[in-house]
């Protein structure tokens, strides 16, 4: 093997192949050491460094399902982005983490949960909710027969709840 010059022309892709950058991008999605909203940053900036690596990203469903954010708080979702996430994450599992939080983004930022839950439920693995108002308490009312982790936070309550995974197969 050959030592590679510092002035060498080197494309990554010949050296991480398509496999490599699924697992990659997947590790990231799946890395609750950050925020949903770090994490779904990651991962758009990733599809900009290469149309190689956008292809991995953009038609890898698992990990747009995880990466379902919407922040009220900082004014950073938009309805149109949300709508893609959702598009792109196909009929994958999904994980959700919403900020409903009072602010100077205004209500519809807040209302974006109850426009996309009624259509997820049954794909839904993890939801988060923060600042969660007595207006929203309507969308618990759907089956989520894959749901595993609940964590709410809001009204006068603070719930968190893991579901044991099935050991039967």
């Amino acid at each position: 093997m050959s030592a590679i010059s510092s002035d060498s022309n080197i494309n990554l892709n010949e050296f991480l192949p398509e496999d490599v950058l699924w697992d990659i991008f997947t590790l990231i999605s799946l890395n609750e050491q950050i925020s949903a909203n770090q994490r779904l940053r990651n991962i758009t900036s990733g599809s900009h460094v290469c149309q190689a690596w956008r292809n991995v990203i953009v038609n890898c469903a698992p990990i747009w399902g995880r990466l379902v954010v919407i922040d009220s708080e900082r004014g950073e979702t938009r309805k149109p982005m949300l709508n893609e996430i959702i598009r792109r994450s196909g009929s994958s599992l999904v994980w959700i983490e919403c900020s409903c939080t009072s602010n100077t983004y205004g209500t519809h930022k807040r209302d974006l949960i109850m426009v996309i839950l009624p259509g997820l439920w049954a794909r839904i693995q993890r939801i988060r909710i923060f600042g969660l108002e007595a207006r929203h308490t309507n969308i618990f009312t759907e089956p989520a027969p894959i749901l595993e982790r609940v964590h709410i936070e809001g009204l006068p309550i603070r719930y968190s709840l893991t579901q044991p995974k099935s050991t039967l197969s």
